[in-house]
């Protein structure tokens, strides 16, 4: 017999359920998984979602490991429902199919919401971090969604005019400048760094219609390096946010040929993260 319970789950009975009762490890541990989790319990963002523990009917866990993880490492309580006696075999559908994203969620309750300004937001906290990567997932970057959401509200006007731009470069550029990328950056560097305005989409401009002083400048470059990652030859993230990073450095230093070599040129380079800044789950701050 199924059966239903609403429990008050406090960290002591989290860690007796995974002693005692985690034993077929259904689910391979996430480290990244429950840090977000932790995270967002301490900072009070973890609330009742009418979400389930699971165990089947040899009373084994087999849905809730990290869950239950963060309730004991962040030392509070959480309501949960609590399943009991579920068919060993209904593990095959759990977490099978379409999820719900931040983004679903900014565009049901967020009335001014622009489509993409959710991963305008990742990009530029994760620039914001002093990690100039791109491309990399907001878990491995350690973002929980109540991080993003509350980012996103604390400037949303700002958050959305960078989605809205990054759209327009990116249909400029014949989709070879990605969206997030694009976006990311704007609002890094006009928005964290305080860098003019007209200067940043100057850059876009340029880069996303390439059609600068000469056919072989360096926008024209950073141009073809970034179709080429839009093709076959599967360039990583990292050389996708060099190439950023060594057209944006050459611009702003007057170069109106070659590409700076930031290993050869170290004194003319920066990084996108030049300045420390500090990142909380409402706002941005330097």
């Amino acid at each position: 017999m199924i059966k239903f319970n609403l429990v008050e789950i406090t960290p002591e009975k989290a860690d007796e359920w995974l002693q005692k009762r985690n034993t077929e490890n259904y689910r391979n541990y996430k480290p990244s998984a429950e840090y977000l989790y932790k995270k967002d319990m301490k900072d009070g963002n973890w609330l009742f979602n009418g979400d389930t523990i699971k165990f089947d009917t040899n009373g084994n866990l087999i849905d809730g490991q990290h869950r239950l993880k963060a309730i004991k490492e962040s030392e509070t309580t959480q309501k949960y429902i609590v399943v009991e006696g579920l068919d060993p075999e209904c593990t095959k559908t759990i977490d099978i199919g379409f999820k719900r994203s931040v983004e679903d969620y900014l565009r049901k309750f967020a009335k001014m919401y622009e489509k993409g300004a959710t991963a305008v937001v990742k990009q530029a906290m994760t620039l914001a971090r002093g990690n100039d990567q791109i491309g990399h997932s907001a878990a491995n970057q350690r973002i929980s969604n109540a991080m993003v959401i509350d980012t996103y509200n604390a400037d949303e006007s700002h958050f959305n005019e960078a989605a809205v731009f990054c759209r327009e470069i990116s249909k400029q550029s014949k989709k070879v400048l990605k969206p997030a990328h694009v976006g990311g950056i704007y609002y890094h560097l006009v928005y964290t760094l305080g860098i003019d305005v007209g200067k940043v989409r100057e850059f876009f401009d340029r880069l996303s219609s390439y059609s600068t002083v000469g056919k072989n400048d360096y926008f024209t470059k950073t141009y073809e390096i970034l179709e080429d990652k839009k093709g076959k030859l599967g360039r990583s993230g990292a050389d996708i946010i060099r190439a950023y990073r060594r057209c944006w450095n050459t611009f702003v230093n007057g170069n109106t040929k070659n590409l700076i070599d930031e290993d050869k040129n170290p004194s003319e380079f920066m990084t996108f993260s030049n300045k420390k800044v500090k990142v909380t789950s409402t706002v941005f701050a330097i």
